[in-house]
C-alpha cells in the first residue's frame, strides 16, 4: 500500500463510562419520587435506571459509547476535538404532575473527563474520579452531591485503506439490579476506604440551555443529545 493511499481519514473514540453512585452524607430528600442521572456525552443523551430517594444513590450503569471524527491526525488536533465536546450530567427526580426536578448539575470538557491527569504522559487504562456537583435551588440540601465515576478510553487512527463508513453509536453494557440496604452500606463502608487520595473534580457553572428542563431549546451541538434516547430500567 502507498503512502498515499495510507492517508489519515480520521478517528474514533470509544469510552465506556460507568456512573457508580452518588452521595451526599447528612443529606435527605424531601420528597419521596425516584431519582436518576441524566448525561449528555459525545452527542448522545442517555439515563440511568431509576433509584430510591435515599443517600448514598447506588446506580452502577455503564455505557459504552463510539464516536467518529474525520479529519484529525495529530495530538493537537485530538486534544483540541475533545476540550470542544461537553460532558454535561444531571441528577434528576421524577415528578408525577410535571417535567422532573433538576436536583444537581456537573459539567466539563470530554478531554478534562477521560484524562484527568494532564501531568502524567499517559493517563491510566481506567481511570476513577468524584465529580463535584452544583446544587440546585430544587436540591434539598447546602453541601455539594459528589458522583463516583470510572471510564475507559481508547482512541483509534483510521486511514483511507481501512474503506469503512462508521455509525456513531452507544449501547448500555451492564445494569446492575437494586441492591438491599444492607448491600449499600456495606458498599459505602469499602468505598470510602478504597477512595482515599481520589481526584476530585469541581463542578461549573453550567449554561441554563442545557438543563432536562429546556432541551427543546437550540443548545450546543456538542451537548445536544440525538434522536435516538439509550434508557436503563
Amino acid at each position: 500500500t502507498s503512502t498515499r493511499d495510507m492517508t489519515i481519514k480520521g478517528l474514533t473514540i470509544c469510552a465506556d463510562v460507568e456512573i457508580k453512585r452518588v452521595s451526599c452524607p447528612g443529606v435527605f430528600f424531601r420528597c419521596k419520587d425516584s431519582v436518576y442521572m441524566s448525561l449528555c456525552f459525545l452527542g448522545f443523551h442517555v439515563r440511568t435506571a431509576a433509584v430510591s430517594p435515599s443517600f448514598p444513590l447506588i446506580f452502577a450503569d455503564r455505557f459504552a459509547f463510539e464516536k467518529y471524527f474525520g479529519g484529525s491526525s495529530t495530538v493537537r488536533q485530538r486534544k483540541d476535538l475533545l476540550e470542544e465536546e461537553t460532558v454535561y450530567i444531571e441528577l434528576l427526580q421524577e415528578n408525577p404532575d410535571k417535567k422532573p426536578n433538576v436536583l444537581a448539575t456537573f459539567e466539563c470538557s470530554v478531554f478534562e473527563f477521560l484524562f484527568p491527569y494532564p501531568e502524567k504522559e499517559k493517563n491510566p487504562d481506567v481511570v476513577e474520579v468524584d465529580l463535584l456537583m452544583d446544587p440546585t435551588k430544587d436540591f434539598p440540601g447546602i453541601i455539594s452531591p459528589k458522583i463516583e465515576t470510572c471510564t475507559r478510553s481508547n482512541i483509534n487512527q483510521l486511514t483511507n485503506s481501512a474503506n469503512q463508513e462508521f455509525e456513531d453509536t452507544v449501547q448500555v453494557i451492564s445494569n446492575s439490579p437494586p441492591r438491599s440496604k444492607t448491600q449499600q452500606n456495606k458498599n459505602q463502608k469499602t468505598t470510602e476506604k478504597d477512595l482515599a487520595g481520589r481526584k476530585v473534580f469541581a463542578w461549573r457553572k453550567v449554561d441554563d440551555s442545557l438543563r432536562q428542563n429546556t432541551y427543546d431549546k437550540k443548545s450546543p451541538k456538542t451537548s445536544r443529545p440525538k434522536s435516538s434516547t439509550a434508557t436503563t430500567g
